[in-house]
Order: C-alpha cells, then structure tokens, then sequence
C-alpha cells in the first residue's frame, strides 16, 4: 500500500509541475508568447487601439482568457516535426482582431512558424512573422485540394450565390477548387437540412460535419491530416 500511495504521490506531483512549468510547446505557452509580440505590433495598434488585451473563445460575451481555454490543435507536420496551432481574440479599444499562430518544436524562442493577424472590420490581414516555406500559392492551393478529397472525402456545403464567406472558402482554392466536392445548399437546402448543415460553409471531413465558417489551407490540411 505504501509502494501504491508514493507511486501516486510521484505521478501527481508530476501533473502538477507539468501544469505549473508548461513547455514552450502549450497551447498556453505559446498564447503567451504570441500576445506579448502582438502587443507591441505598430500596424495592430494603429487598427485597434492600445493597450490590447487577448482571450479565447467569445461566446455571446462571455469570453475565456489567458488561462482558460484557447481553440488549439497539435499535430505532426509531412516531415514529422511537431506543431502547436492556436486561436485566439485581440482587443483594443477601437476594435478587435483574430490572431492565428503555429510554433514547431524547432522553433526558437519567440519564434513562431507563423504569426499572423486579421482585422475584420478593415478587412485586413498581415503577418507578423511567417516561416514558412515560399512555396507557390498555386502549389499550395493544388496540395491541399487533392489532399481533401483523395484522403479525407471532404465535402463543402454552402452557398455561393448568397455568402461572402462561401465566396471567399472557394476564392481560397483558386482553380484547385475544380477538386473539391462541392455541394450548393441554396440549390438544395432540404439535402443539407437533413445532413445537419444549418450554417455555410461547412465541411464535412472524414465523414464528419464540422463547425461552420471560413478555414486557410494550413486549417485544412491539419483537419485532412488527422487520423481516423
């Protein structure tokens, strides 16, 4: 019994300084990292006011913050190198911005994959820091097409003839989107209704119907990426 209740002494106290000196790796880690570059960007500043505070998820106003929970996602890469990617929200008094960052287990200290703001309400998008490699947009777009529908069966519902959002996930493939499965909900709303499709657009990825709304091709290709 003795042996039993030192084992699970030593396995707590493990948990615990894992939670207490997270690795540079976290989610939380890196939310730190990123918020403390992005509050110092002059171009964020100027669109959104200072100082600027970030947080994570905000549902109705009712927001989680640094230490809770952060839309996040770890995976390994093609070349097998481990990434944390992250999701967060930015503001400022004059407004508020999306702040998207990814570090792999190579990167330096304060130095991120990608690091990259968006503003919304001036339809602005730049990155702070981007390491990743200068590959085509074209190739990129081609990559991620074929991946989605010869690996993970994707599917997009949405709308293009009434949606910015489904306008701009199409505009994001470029001629790749001639890939893509592609189903028009305006055309056939009572076919999405009965998938469970209420909001575009939507994909549907290894057989599973995700939350609605615009993804990059580095989102996808994590999403197509995962194992069933």
């Amino acid at each position: 019994m003795l042996v039993t209740i030192g084992g699970l002494a030593v396995v707590c106290g493990y948990f615990i300084v894992k939670e207490l000196m997270p690795s540079k790796m976290s989610p939380n880690t890196v939310f730190n990292d990123a918020l403390d570059i992005v509050k110092t960007n002059d171009q964020l500043k100027e669109a959104i006011g200072f100082p600027i505070k970030g947080y994570g998820r905000d549902s109705g106003g009712k927001r989680s913050g640094r230490r809770n929970f952060v839309e996040n996602k770890q995976f390994k890469d093609e070349d097998g190198i481990f990434h944390t990617r992250i999701r967060f929200n930015a503001e400022g008094p004059r407004g508020k911005a999306v702040v998207y960052a990814d570090v792999s287990k190579d990167s330096g200290k304060g130095s991120f994959y990608y690091l990259i703001v968006e503003v919304p309400k001036i339809n602005k998008k730049w990155a702070i820091q981007d390491n990743r490699p200068r590959v085509p947009k074209a190739v990129r777009q081609d990559e991620v097409a074929t991946l989605l529908s010869n690996k993970a069966g994707a599917i997009l519902y949405g709308s293009d003839a009434q949606c910015p959002w489904t306008k701009k996930q199409i505009d994001e493939f470029g001629e790749a989107f001639k890939r893509i499965k592609y189903v028009s909900c305006s055309k056939d709303p009572d076919h999405c209704r009965k998938l469970g499709v209420q909001h575009v657009p939507a994909w549907s990825i290894h057989g599973q119907l995700l939350e609605p709304g615009f993804k990059t091709l580095e989102d996808l290709q994590v999403l197509a990426q995962e194992v069933k």
